[in-house]
């Protein structure tokens, strides 16, 4: 028990375990003084029992006296210096300094009584202060026991209270019979009963205090333990022996009681290792050491009929087998409650499904076992725009829909989660069920809307799937990879996209792609291709859209999607943004001579719109390359305006405010609301060409467009298509109201020279009012 006492002062604080190096370096010192005293009188009396001759009465005034009493008093100091340094077991040593000065009174108290002179009464005053040192030990050991066991399980005490009442019980059955089945007047039983019920205390406290202990040992601890040890057993021989009458005063047997309080003194300054404790590894514990301890309390009560033992034995075992059914008790209501919290630790409680915890725990057995495996990273699309709209609420039971919606398109394939927010993860045997069909199941169990809070509520997701082996066989790097597929279906407005190392900004191939791309926007290495836009009403070219190409020395000509993704990701999309627009000003200029009504489009990033300082980015080009800002049309996706629309439309009035249009661009395939888009002070909509491509085949998509373009006119707003690929979708958009096209039937993106030659072959055309396409 008493080994934490130092231990836990080593690691409470580095200032203490200083202060007691500062004390063991004083030579000279109260310390150095009072250590070479201790050992001195300790060892010269040990070595008088050995080599001094005693008479028939084993008592000898000088050495069993006054040398005895030297090496008892003495080591008392060295326990009260250390109670002046103060800790949490400053009390523990005041006790155990009591406790040694009531055995070295004792041992006065028997030299005023010479034993060759006056033999001292039994019992006679020695045994006051004798009885005091044991009780002082004991409530010392319960003390530290107390203090020891307050950081670990409640079942620690139980297997403390077990470990001790059992030997203790071994220890009254096998030493103790004699001394307690006395007889006499009340006064010399009590006393008699008094030793060994208290050596039997000691006990208990001392193992009791293992218990709840699994620190690493060190030199104090080693020192403290021998200490008690000695005396301890000091007691039982001598116990035995008076119990026996073979003892006999000045053996050998008088050093223990000297030693183990000189030890004690000495384990208070001994230093520590300078390894910190290790902790209770409470998940280790068990019923182990407890039943091991009950085989020894059923082991006395087995031969209490067979063999006479005191009372005090049985007793102390019937305690500890009735703390062993406590115990036992304990422990299943510990399973239970750990049974519990490993389900409850394991789980979302939100879903039910499992957590983030325990996908990443079966995916690594998974793994570890060598099987195949596919995993899936699903993100729900819009959910930010019901949570901030419908609130949380709304969004807590949209999560618990799409969880059950979701999890019987998996079955017992394998194992769905919800890793927090609106994304959920999966994996399954690829060879039973691959990884792609079963992502492209649960996107199709989400195209029914749910119905919340009475209103109808589409919603989508993007997946992201990776393999294993064929990817990676590390968990981190497929759950990365998964990722990494599931952005690139977001940005391809895919459903599902299965990992593809090109696509992967963090592979090596791609990193090198970030490195060229950061060149080549430092060396104005970019050039801009030019694509026509034809005003519906007249037929003839109204303006160009500004295209970014990017001619790779290795890869050849690049085209936006291959590399301005990349640039968003590596953060460098404004930098991007500002080389294409002052090259596009620059190019675009040098044809305002012969067409100062051309009109020039750019396309902008959401990183771009909420940039504060973007605006001024765009007034000091303008300013740079002379350009008219009537004559700029900044489009902006409707995904920019969602993600934050507060600073979206105070950057679109910055720019308005320089004369600068704003068009939202592929409209109709974000998430921006009717409300949002009336409260935005935008110029046009482009709408997307998913839409204008189906004209031709779908009346549904073509009363959607109808209707598109009717709310943008009562708004006032232009209107223009892109993606017109034939004649009959350049009629329809025509017939609908529409003000500009855009597509490849008008004409593809080229080089400000073959641009330059289109716009000279409009101007020289012998009939001027001659459209650029047909369009009747």
């Amino acid at each position: 028990m008493v080994p934490v006492l130092l231990l836990n002062e080593q690691t409470s604080g580095r200032d203490r375990t200083g202060r007691l190096a500062v004390e063991l370096r004083r030579g000279g010192g109260w310390l150095a003084f009072w250590l070479t005293v201790s050992i001195v009188s300790v060892g010269v009396y040990t070595v008088s029992l050995i080599v001094v001759e005693r008479p028939a009465s084993g008592y000898l005034t000088l050495w069993d006296g006054w040398v005895s009493a030297a090496a008892a008093f003495s080591p008392v100091s060295l326990m009260v210096l250390r109670a002046r340094l103060g800790g949490p077991r400053r009390t523990v040593w005041l006790l155990l300094a009591a406790g040694a000065t009531s055995y070295a009174v004792a041992n006065l108290i028997y030299l005023l009584h010479d034993q060759n002179q006056t033999p001292i009464p039994n019992p006679g005053p020695n045994d006051i202060p004798y009885l005091l040192c044991y009780l002082t030990f004991v409530l010392a050991a319960l003390l530290m026991w107390y203090k020891s066991a307050q950081n670990s399980r409640r079942s620690s005490y139980l297997d403390g209270a077990i470990a001790g009442l059992s030997l203790a019980s071994v220890a009254a059955a096998m030493f103790f019979r004699p001394t307690v089945d006395v007889s006499g007047d009340a006064l010399l039983v009590a006393v008699n009963l008094a030793y060994p019920s208290l050596d039997l205390l000691l006990i208990i406290a001392l193992i009791a205090g293992l218990a709840p202990l699994r620190y690493q040992p060190n030199w104090s601890v080693a020192t403290m333990t021998m200490a008690m040890s000695i005396m301890l057993a000091g007691d039982i021989i001598y116990i035995t022996r008076i119990a026996n009458g073979t003892y006999v005063a000045g053996s050998p047997l008088e050093a223990s009681w000297a030693v183990g309080i000189l030890l004690i003194g000495v384990s208070a300054w001994v230093p520590t290792t300078a390894r910190r404790s290790r902790p209770v590894d409470e998940s280790a514990s068990t019923m182990a050491l407890p039943a091991i301890f009950a085989v020894f309390a059923l082991a006395i009560l087995a031969l209490a009929p067979f063999r006479e033992m005191p009372t005090i034995a049985s007793v102390l075992a019937v305690g500890a087998i009735s703390l062993v059914l406590a115990r036992v008790l304990f422990a299943v209501r510990e399973l239970r409650h750990a049974a519990t919290s490993h389900r409850e630790a394991r789980t979302d409680e939100l879903t039910g499904l499992a957590n983030r915890r325990a996908f990443l725990e079966q995916l690594d057995q998974r793994l570890g076992d060598g099987r195949p495996t596919a995993v899936l990273l699903i993100d729900l699309n819009g959910f930010k725009e019901v949570n901030d709209t419908l609130g949380h609420d709304v969004g807590d039971e949209l999560l618990r829909m799409v969880a059950r919606r979701i999890r019987p398109v998996l079955g017992g394939a394998g194992l769905l989660a919800r890793l927090g927010g609106d994304e959920f993860g999966a994996f399954v045997d690829p060879v039973e069920r691959p990884g792609r069909d079963l992502a492209e199941a649960v996107a199709a169990s989400l195209h029914e809307a749910f119905d919340l809070s009475d209103m109808l509520i589409q919603i989508s997701a993007s997946t992201g799937v990776s393999l294993a082996p064929e990817h990676s066989r590390q968990r981190s790097e497929l759950l990365r990879f998964a990722d990494v597929a599931m952005y690139q279906a977001k940005r391809r407005q895919q459903p599902v996209t299965l990992y593809d190392p090109t696509d992967d900004p963090h592979s090596r191939d791609q990193l090198a792609l970030v490195g060229d791309l950061q060149q080549a926007i430092a060396a104005g290495a970019l050039i801009v291709h030019y694509q026509p836009l034809l005003d519906l009403r007249t037929g003839r070219l109204s303006g160009v859209e500004a295209l970014a190409r990017w001619q790779h020395p290795t890869r050849g000509l690049m085209m936006p999607d291959q590399f301005i993704w990349v640039a968003e990701r590596a953060g460098i999309i404004p930098q991007l943004t500002k080389v294409m627009m002052s090259l596009a000003f620059r190019q675009v200029h040098t044809l305002e001579r012969d067409h100062p009504d051309l009109g020039l489009s750019v396309n902008i990033s959401g990183h771009d719109l909420l940039d504060e300082r973007f605006p001024d980015v765009v007034r000091g080009l303008l300013t740079i390359h002379d350009f008219n800002p009537r004559r700029l049309t900044l489009e902006i996706t409707e995904t920019a305006l969602v993600a934050d629309p507060v600073r979206a439309e105070t950057s679109i009035a910055s720019l308005r405010r320089l004369g600068v249009r704003v068009a939202v661009d592929d409209f109709g395939v974000g998430y921006s609301s009717l409300t949002q888009l009336t409260g935005l002070t935008v110029d046009a909509l482009k709408i997307d060409k998913s839409f204008i491509q189906s004209l031709d085949h779908d009346p549904r998509i073509t009363a959607v467009v109808r209707a598109t373009v009717e709310l943008a006119r009562a708004l006032d707003l232009h209107v223009a298509a892109e993606g017109v690929e034939t004649a009959t979708a350049l009629s329809i958009i025509r017939d609908l109201g529409c003000h500009t096209g855009q597509g490849n039937y008008i004409g593809l993106p080229m080089p400000l020279e073959d641009l330059r030659e289109m716009l000279a072959s409009q101007r020289d055309d012998r009939n001027n009012d001659a459209p650029l396409v047909a369009t009747g």
